[in-house]
């Protein structure tokens, strides 16, 4: 199967979950990420804003957690015009608005230097037990991932691991998968 459709495939069943079996899930793995040791010892955190009509992980559970921790939350924005995005500062949730693709995203904050970021939390349509991902095919994760040093965590649901994926040159390695049953 091509990495185009494996991506519709993973795609229509993650569609498919019912909306209790996706928060309940959703919640496994973002409770799973709190827990852990590198959630708990960075204090710079880039997490990705879930695209819920899309069945997208929930994350708001991690962004909240992060706020009221105190931590400083990062989010991406997608540049106008491009399929390269931005990072920006988070104060608050009120702040979120869909862009022209129903991606939630601020609409100003300052930028972030990228050096600064200490874990980032990235959204998956699909992943191997190699930690080798999928995401939605127009490469943004894997030109921001080039550019950074600290870890990267994917956050999925069990359904969408696959044996093994089709990867290609540019394709990044994540260092750990969360899902609801396993860490990856």
């Amino acid at each position: 199967m091509s990495k185009k459709q494996l991506r519709a495939e993973l795609l229509r069943q993650r569609s498919a979950l019912n909306r209790d079996e996706f928060e309940l899930y959703s919640k496994q793995v973002c409770n799973a990420l709190i827990e852990s040791e590198e959630f708990n010892q960075s204090e710079v955190i880039h997490c990705y804003v879930p695209i819920i009509s899309r069945n997208e992980l929930n994350t708001f559970h991690i962004l909240e957690e992060s706020l009221s921790r105190g931590k400083k939350l990062v989010v991406p924005r997608i540049k106008s015009g491009t399929t390269d995005l931005d990072h920006v500062w988070l104060k608050s949730l009120d702040v979120l608005k869909p862009n022209k693709w129903g991606v939630p995203e601020p609409e100003s904050g300052g930028m972030v230097d990228l050096s600064e970021l200490q874990l980032i939390l990235v959204p998956v349509v699909g992943c191997d037990v190699h930690r080798n991902r999928i995401g939605y095919g127009k490469g943004f994760y894997d030109r921001f991932l080039a550019e950074v040093t600290c870890p990267a965590f994917g956050l999925t649901f069990e359904q969408s691991v696959c044996p093994e994926i089709p990867i290609e040159q540019h394709d990044i390695k994540l260092d750990r998968i969360f899902t609801e049953k396993r860490i990856i």
